[in-house]
């Protein structure tokens, strides 16, 4: 029970990426008159969407009591902080590519779920950053083989 929960509340999350995708990218649409370009309308709203997250996981981080910025900044792998600076990219394309160049939002969606699927069975195929090793099978390859046949079909 505890599984099909936590696999719902995970549906719900992916859900909730593809409405804040959308978002940013009609954010970066309303700034286009003004900014004067798609890239920095899509910078723009990138800027927002980075400032107004930070402010919400400060509050949080206050919340909950976490240890302090010192403790953390010493536990941490430098190299996985770039975490940071790859989000703000992720949300920079897709705020510059979602819905105008990908064909609309549902198309969008689909390609960056087929991305997530893929990077998905490479880092569990391989225990990359910390992953439990669940090596590629031959029903995973063929489901894969499916999704990209639903995404040529989807989007074509």
């Amino acid at each position: 029970m505890e599984r099909v929960f936590f696999s719902g509340l995970t549906i719900l999350t992916g859900m909730l990426v593809g409405l804040h995708l959308a978002m940013n990218g009609q954010l970066g649409a309303q700034f286009k008159e003004l900014a004067g370009s798609d890239v920095r309308a899509a910078a723009a709203a990138n800027g927002f969407f980075w400032i107004t997250g930070a402010l919400v996981a400060i509050v949080f981080f206050l919340i909950l009591g976490s240890p302090s910025p010192r403790a953390l900044l010493q536990q941490g792998s430098p190299v996985l902080f770039l975490a940071g600076a790859l989000g703000a990219s992720i949300v920079f394309a897709v705020t510059y590519l979602i819905p105008a160049r990908t064909g609309g939002a549902g198309n969008g969606f689909i390609l960056l779920v087929s991305g997530q699927v893929i990077i998905g069975l490479l880092l569990s195929h391989f225990g990359w950053l910390g992953s439990p090793v669940d090596p590629l099978s031959l029903k995973k390859i063929l489901g894969l083989t499916l999704l990209l046949a639903g995404l040529y079909f989807t989007i074509s």
